[in-house]
């Protein structure tokens, strides 16, 4: 499936889920995996959309066979409902109960094991803290409870740990000299998921309004997102977009 058209369809599928409330959907490995209430549910592997083998799924869909998929370990069915949007919320509401609880973020090597190492999350290193504490929270929204003087912010923002850590603090730390990018830069990005189209336009016009240094305002892409840029007092990019019109 060409990108363009993948992109369209993923659209497509959220938008059958989008009145459940609390879906999201991330492109992987080709595809996509969709969530409802943190969990996955299935996932567009090839030419289409499959979900979670459960009974609930079964019930709903007894014409599906299940299928194998290189992407994914998990065996799962290909949904034949997909055009039936209320049929399809109800069969992943059913499904959510029989779904297992996400797994505990860390876990502790055994000894006789090689350490498996995962992504936790991201930090960056902020020369006023002061300035970025405020701004992240203030103007963003983030939950940060610490004070504006701390040598670190340590929270976790929708499941992925954040980490602010002042400059001075960590080279003091680490007890040696770093370069840094400072203005605005291209070195990263933060990545921040608004519910639809016009949640996009709303959060731009109303981060920029209290602060936010504007880099390019809502756009909508060939590939299906609304997105647009804006950067930190400290020069880096915050990404704010979303699939679902």
């Amino acid at each position: 499936m060409a990108d363009k058209k993948l992109a369209q369809y993923a659209q497509y599928v959220a938008e059958q889920l989008s009145p459940l409330g609390d879906t999201r959907y991330i492109p992987m490995m080709g595809g996509y995996l969709y969530y409802y209430k943190e969990k996955i549910i299935g996932g567009i592997y090839g030419d289409g959309f499959a979900v979670k083998d459960t009974a609930a799924s079964r019930k709903y869909m007894p014409d599906s066979d299940p299928a194998d998929f290189p992407q994914t370990p998990d065996t799962l069915l290909p949904c034949t409902i997909l055009d039936d949007g209320e049929k399809l919320r109800s069969m992943v509401e059913e499904m959510w109960e029989e779904l297992p609880e996400r797994k505990p973020r860390r876990k502790k090597p055994k000894k006789t094991e090689k350490a498996k190492l995962r992504l936790d999350g991201f930090g960056i290193m902020v020369k006023d803290m002061a300035v970025m504490v405020r701004f992240y929270r203030d103007v963003l929204g983030f939950e940060i409870k610490e004070d504006e003087n701390t040598s670190n912010v340590f929270l976790e923002k929708d499941g992925t740990l954040f980490l602010l850590y002042r400059r001075s603090d960590f080279e003091k730390m680490t007890s040696r000299r770093f370069s840094y990018a400072d203005g605005e830069n291209g070195h990263y990005e933060i990545a921040l998921s608004a519910e639809n189209y016009a949640a996009v336009d709303a959060a731009f016009a109303d981060v920029v309004s209290k602060g936010a240094k504007p880099v390019m305002p809502p756009q909508t892409m060939e590939w299906g997102q609304r997105t647009c840029y804006i950067a930190d007092p400290e020069g880096n990019l915050v990404e704010i977009g979303s699939f679902v019109k």
